[in-house]
C-alpha cells in the first residue's frame, strides 16, 4: 500500500516485541524527512503492539522517509522500540 501526503485513515501498527498490557503511556514517536519530530498518542492494538490511525491531513504532511518508534511506559519499565520507516509520497 502506498501512503501519500495528507492521507487520513492510515493505520500505523508497531510491534513492541513484549507484553505491554500494563502500559500507562503509549506513543508513536516520529521524525519527519526534514528533521522535525513529534509523537502521536497510540492505542493498544494487541498484547504486544500499539497503533495510531491518521485523522488529520496534517498528520502526514511531508514527502519522504518517516522514522517511527514505539514508546511505552508501564509502572515497572519504559520501552523504546526498534525504528521503523515509512515512505510518504507526494501527490500531484
Amino acid at each position: 500500500m502506498s501512503v501519500f501526503i495528507g492521507d487520513t485513515g492510515v493505520k500505523i501498527i508497531l510491534d513492541c516485541g513484549t507484553n505491554i498490557e500494563a502500559a500507562t503511556t503509549r506513543k508513536i514517536k516520529y521524525r519527519k524527512p526534514g528533521g522535525d519530530s513529534g509523537s502521536w498518542t497510540a492505542i493498544q492494538e494487541s498484547s504486544i503492539s500499539i497503533s495510531y490511525t491518521t485523522t488529520a491531513a496534517t498528520d502526514l504532511n511531508e514527502a519522504g522517509r518517516w522514522r517511527l518508534q514505539a514508546y511505552v511506559v508501564t509502572p515497572s519499565w519504559t520501552l523504546s522500540g526498534k525504528i521503523a520507516n515509512i515512505n510518504v509520497l507526494a501527490t500531484i
